[in-house]
Order: C-alpha cells, then sequence, then structure tokens
C-alpha cells in the first residue's frame, strides 16, 4: 500500500460509508513509517493508498456527533467520534488512557476504528446511530501508528473488513510476518494491492512456489522463491554430487573442495575447481580439475540426470555418471550411481547415493570393480545454518576398503554464496587418519 494520506482536521472528512474525498498528498512522517524495509520504494511510489481509499473499504462510523469536551464529567459515557472508545479515554494519556483523538474515529488513518483496534466490544454512548465493534476482542493493535506491526502495510490494508479479526485472505495486522516464512507482509506483498502480483510472493502462504523451501530461506539462499526448485535438501560436501536433484536450464555453479590429510601422499592437500551448468531441466554437467600441491592430479568429467521428483513427497530420485584421468598413473575411473533425497519432516533431509566405479591402472596392472556408496543426513538450524553427517564407502579390489566420516556445517554467507565445512576421520591408501575439509559454493 503507498503512504498515507495527510490528515485532514475532523470537519473536512468525509462521513463514513461516503464517497471518499480528494486524495491527500503522502506525509514525510508517513514516509518515515516505511522507510528501512525492502518494500520502501515500491510502497511509498505506488501511491495507491490515500486515507480515504481505505476508508472506502469498510462501512465507516457517522460524523463526531458532538465537539469533545475535556471538562465533562460524563466522558465516561460518551463516545463524541462513535469510535467505540469513551472520550475519558481518549482525552487520556499514559496507562490510564488510549492517547487517541476524541474527535477523531481513527486517530492514525489507518482505516481501522480506534475502539477497534484496542478491542471495544459494545457501543459506549447510545447516541451514536452507528459503533464499531471489535469481532476479535482478544486482538490488539495500537490506535496511534499506522502500521502496528512494522511490516509497510497499513492496518487498514491487512484488516481489510475493518472488524479487528483476521478473516480469510487477510494478513494480520499485529504480526509482522503472517505465514511465518521469514519475510515481513509488506516485502511480499510490495506493491501493497491486497492481491499477488507478477514478482511477488504470497504473505499468507509460506512457501509460494510450492518446492518446500520457504520464502525466506529461498531468498536468503538467492533462489526465486516464485519458481520450484530443485527438491530442497541440503548436498554432500565430499561426494562429488553434480548437481541438486530436478536442477533448472541455465543453473550455473562454481566451487572449489579443499581436503587435507597431512600423513596422506599427494602432500595431503588436496583442492578441487569446478563449474556444475544445467543445460536441460533436470540434467546437468561438471568438469572437475582436481589439484594436489599445485600441480594438476587428475581431469573429472560429470552428467546427471533426474529420474522423478515430487515436491509434495519431497523425495527424488536420479542417476550420475562420472569418468576421472589420472595423468600420473595413466589411469582412469569411472562411476555410475543412483543418487536418492528425501525430506524427513521438519528440518531433517537425507541423501543416499549407491552404485559402481570401476578402477584402471595400467602402470600399476590394477584393473577393480568397486561398491561405493554416500549416506548423508542433515539438519537445518535456519537458513543461514545447517549441520549434517556425511559417511562414504568404497570396497572392493584386493584388500581395499576406503571410508569417511565427516562432521559438517554448511553456512549462507549471503544469498548464492555457501561455505562448506568440517573434520572427520577416514581410511584411504590403506591408512586412518584425520581428514579436514571445506567447500566455497558461489551459484552464478
Amino acid at each position: 500500500m503507498g503512504a498515507l494520506g495527510t490528515k485532514r482536521p475532523a470537519a473536512e472528512r468525509a462521513p463514513a460509508g461516503a464517497a471518499p474525498g480528494p486524495a491527500g498528498s503522502a506525509s514525510g512522517r508517513h514516509r518515515a513509517w516505511v522507510g528501512g524495509l525492502a518494500s520502501l520504494a515500491l510502497v511509498a511510489s505506488a501511491g495507491l493508498a490515500q486515507r480515504s481509499a481505505i476508508r472506502c473499504w469498510v462501512p465507516g462510523p457517522t460524523l463526531a456527533i458532538r465537539a469533545p469536551e475535556p471538562s465533562r464529567a460524563d466522558n465516561d459515557r460518551r463516545d463524541s467520534d462513535c469510535d467505540g472508545l469513551s472520550d475519558a479515554e481518549e482525552f487520556a494519556s499514559g496507562a490510564a488512557g488510549a492517547g487517541t483523538d476524541p474527535g477523531d474515529w481513527d486517530t492514525d488513518g489507518d482505516g481501522v476504528a480506534d475502539g477497534v483496534e484496542l478491542g471495544r466490544a459494545a457501543p459506549v454512548d447510545a447516541a451514536c446511530a452507528t459503533t464499531w465493534v471489535d469481532a476479535d476482542p482478544t486482538t490488539r493493535t495500537d490506535p496511534t501508528s499506522p502500521d502496528s506491526d512494522g511490516d509497510a502495510l497499513p492496518d487498514g490494508l491487512e484488516d481489510r473488513n475493518g472488524n479487528g479479526r483476521v478473516d480469510p485472505g487477510e494478513t494480520d495486522p499485529g504480526e509482522l510476518d503472517t505465514d511465518g516464512d521469514g519475510l515481513p507482509d509488506g516485502a511480499e506483498d510490495r506493491n501493497g494491492n491486497a492481491r499477488l502480483d507478477a514478482g511477488e510472493t504470497s504473505p499468507l502462504r509460506p512457501d509460494t512456489d510450492g518446492d518446500g523451501q520457504a520464502d525466506g530461506v529461498e531468498v536468503a539462499r538467492g533462489t526465486d522463491p516464485r519458481r520450484p526448485d530443485a527438491i530442497a535438501f541440503p548436498e554432500p560436501m565430499v561426494y562429488d554430487l553434480v548437481r541438486g536433484l530436478g536442477a533448472h536450464r541455465g543453473e550455473f555453479e562454481a566451487n572449489v573442495l579443499f581436503q587435507a590429510a597431512p600423513s596422506r601422499r599427494l602432500g595431503g592437500l588436496l583442492w578441487s575447481p569446478e563449474v556444475e551448468y544445467a543445460f536441460a531441466e533436470g540434467h546437468a554437467l561438471e568438469l572437475e580439475v582436481p589439484m594436489a600441491s599445485g600441480k594438476l592430479h587428475a581431469l573429472k568429467f560429470g552428467a546427471q540426470g533426474t529420474l522423478g521428483a515430487s515436491h509434495r513427497l519431497g523425495a527424488a530420485h536420479g542417476w550420475q555418471g562420472l569418468v576421472e584421468y589420472v595423468p600420473a598413473e595413466k589411469g582412469w575411473l569411472g562411476s555410475l550411481t543412483h543418487v536418492g533425497a528425501l525430506r524427513l519432516g521438519g528440518p531433517w533431509s537425507a541423501v543416499t547415493i549407491v552404485g559402481a566405479q570401476y578402477d584402471r591402472k595400467p602402470l600399476a596392472g590394477e584393473r577393480a570393480l568397486r561398491l561405493v556408496a554416500n549416506a548423508s543426513v542433515f539438519a537445518e538450524s535456519n537458513a543461514q545454518l545447517t549441520w549434517g553427517l556425511e559417511g562414504n564407502l568404497r570396497a572392493g579390489g584386493p584388500g581395499r576398503l576406503d571410508w569417511l566420516v565427516m562432521p559438517q556445517a554448511h553456512v549462507q554467507l549471503r544469498p548464492k554464496w555457501r561455505l562448506q565445512a568440517g573434520l572427520g576421520v577416514g581410511r584411504a591408501d590403506e591408512r586412518v587418519d584425520l581428514v579436514g575439509a571445506s567447500r566455497l559454493v558461489v551459484e552464478l
């Protein structure tokens, strides 16, 4: 909703229910009220809402029936502006009073009567032909602030029928984030017209696009809350997963994985820059260049396809193939695996990867067919932090059993930037060792 109209003297305001009068200009006071939220520019510039426009949404009370007199002894039974509050309450200030204008049924100009905002359920003054009453006296808003919850939407835009109750289709004027998705109502209904327009998310649905990720989580991670994403699950840090299942065409990611195990060969440090690109819906390619001690260690190519996904069930599965060439050994390996992902409920999710890997190392005279597997479980603390436990296994060949257990944390540094880090223990090259790893991910 745009900035509210400049308040006019009571004598100039139209009676409740009458046609709205001339639109006033937006006041600096009301502009300041919406400043500081992401939707400020659209809210302030739309110019949709003058006070008279708000009033025409609801049946207003009559004009003030008399001029308020602060010295009268019977002010506790008089309601000069017929707003549901006695003149005594309105004249009083501090804890004993409302601090509202006894000559104005809507002191803050938000389109909701003062008595309704304070939960009054019965008329005070029999002389009032009509009086606002609250349909839900258990709730309150502030009659001296046009935006009680600070979400950049006036109370009268949220309580569109002005009855003090949160009815179907309305946002809550007493709640910054009605649907609890992590975004203020005004940041979702950015033009303030109480409709879901292009470019907006719904303040009444925590997951506007129905992809299993709350709108606020998607904004924090740099994905589009209006477009269903890949099934929402974190990816294991160490095992090379090309993309999240269900990737959209045109998605592009660059990341680099660092692994350190001081007692191992290759100098103990392996770092692997890679790029990933979704060339079609649900299908992606990868190029990775593992480096060891500053030298090229391998070239790796990957491809992935999604076989099925259900946002309703929070599940997806697909396939992945990797081919890696190791120049120093003139050897190569290839793997083909099945990838599964499942939302377990609440913050929990799991990923499984199971398949076969074929190794061929001519210089060492080795050939082997191995089982490869990954099982990872994750718990999302909030949009910025996810905890995980990853387990990897490679078995097969003469005396070979390699494994890794890696607790890890995934931190959303900013939209489209993630940092993953962990410290675990693993067995490789017939040695058991501590292993540290970190991956920096950038969505381009």
